[in-house]
């Protein structure tokens, strides 16, 4: 798993060239914390609502439903996408994707 990490922050650091973790597509400060709340909650979403990409129910829904689900605050447009984006690193690095 280190070696699918370090491969996902080596595609980051190429198609990024900045700290897209730090601070989040609208300039506001996010810190892993946040991120990984924002993870931990669709995948809670999922758990509880059922896997079913066909239904409308796959990773994007689950991300914009816990975004405006949130009670907490933590969540927000910013987390999502980087939830998002993670996710799309982790998959290439996996893949051998571009």
């Amino acid at each position: 798993m280190p070696r699918l990490i370090e491969q996902a922050h080596a595609r980051v650091t190429e198609w990024e060239r900045a700290d897209w973790l730090k601070w989040g597509t609208s300039g506001m400060p996010m810190n892993g914390d946040d991120i990984a709340a924002h993870a931990e909650a669709t995948v809670s979403f999922l758990r509880t609502g059922g896997w079913a990409p066909r239904n409308g129910r796959g990773i994007r829904s689950a991300l914009d439903a816990t975004t405006t689900g949130d009670e907490t605050g933590r969540l927000s447009e910013d987390t999502r996408t980087a939830v998002r984006d993670i996710l799309g690193h982790l998959i290439c690095a996996t893949t051998g994707a571009p």
